[in-house]
């Protein structure tokens, strides 16, 4: 898919959700979701070489373990690209390299991952009466729902409305 048609797609939700735009949250993670589109598109363009040296992985695990920490202590906030850079004081593409010699996954992609389980942490421990889906998928930034639940269910096999209908 393009990033074309993934901007049409966000700028189609927002347009959907004109009252959600009022919320800060939500503004919070359209922006987030536009520098996402960004940097992947800055990352499939750049061809890179395959061969590592043993330091230059060592490096990237160090970094990758030290994002990841940074990551999981902020485990109860929402967690973007920009603020892991801070922390690691590197760049973005520095990172992006670091993640895929490492994980063979983008950083994106792993905040993903680590988001899709937020959202399974909130629908597990809460009551149908006291949430939804929409809302705790929209709390850990993830605006198109039709991709959210895909994602979901590839990675827990099971879709979130029966995480959340499961809970005790």
């Amino acid at each position: 898919e393009c990033m074309a048609q993934r901007a049409g797609r966000l700028l189609h939700a927002a347009a959907r959700s004109a009252t959600m735009l009022q919320q800060p949250e939500f503004r919070e993670a359209m922006r987030d979701e536009i520098l996402t589109l960004i940097a992947q598109s800055l990352d499939s363009a750049q061809p890179r070489s395959t061969v590592i040296s043993r330091p230059r992985f060592a490096k990237a695990r160090r970094l990758v373990r030290q994002a990841e920490e940074f990551i999981l202590e902020q485990s109860d906030k929402r967690v973007r690209l920009i603020d892991i850079c801070a922390q690691t004081e590197v760049s973005e593409r520095t990172l992006q390299y670091a993640f895929r010699e490492v994980l063979g996954m983008s950083p994106i992609q792993y905040l993903n991952q680590v988001r899709l389980h937020q959202v399974r942490r909130g629908l597990s421990s809460a009551s149908p009466l006291s949430t939804t889906v929409s809302a705790e998928a929209c709390r850990w930034g993830f605006l198109h729902f039709g991709e959210f639940t895909q994602a979901y269910k590839a990675l827990f096999g099971e879709l979130p409305s029966a995480t959340l209908s499961n809970c005790r």
